[in-house]
């Protein structure tokens, strides 16, 4: 399973390709539907939004207390 931060970033990748008008990378749109099951009937630029939307928040929160503790929660080292 992916973290809310690979997968933020999974999302970025497919939105940027789907943006500039490239097909995006089949399996990284995989790994979206499979992580969001109940959104993956969205068009992929919808659901890239929505994960995005649902993950940024808690990504960017994990990663500023990272930055003021100088380290990680253990579940993410281990």
């Amino acid at each position: 399973m992916s973290s809310p931060r690979e997968l933020v970033e999974t999302a970025l990748h497919v939105l940027v390709a789907w943006n500039d008008g490239r097909k995006p990378n089949p399996s990284d749109v995989e790994i979206l539907k499979q992580a969001f099951p109940s959104s993956a009937h969205l068009d992929v630029d919808d659901l890239c939004c929505q994960i995005i939307h649902d993950l940024c928040g808690r990504t960017f929160r994990e990663a500023d207390r990272e930055r003021k503790t100088g380290h990680r929660k253990m579940d993410d080292v281990a």
